[in-house]
């Protein structure tokens, strides 16, 4: 396994390695800023109905489970997103 150090890592990438402790934040208290997730459709879609219901249901769905799916995380280590 290899070492190093990264900045601005999704938890996405390494939940498994923090929750096993595999990897550890080196700067405690700090935190990038929160990203904003944006859901794209092509140009041309924009005009069909049912794709942009269905890109603004998504965005809403995710908006709601972000904050369950990492708050064991964010509690973990004092984050705030």
């Amino acid at each position: 396994m290899g070492e190093g150090i990264a900045v601005d890592l999704s938890l996405a990438y390494c939940k498994e390695e923090i929750e096993e402790s595999r990897l550890v934040p080196l700067l405690p208290g700090w935190h990038r800023p929160k990203w904003t997730m944006i859901v794209a459709i092509r140009k041309e879609d924009a005009k069909d109905k049912a794709v942009c219901e269905f890109a603004q249901w998504f965005a809403d769905r995710q908006k709601e489970a972000y904050p369950s799916r990492w708050k064991p995380l964010f509690n973990k280590y004092q984050v705030t997103p």
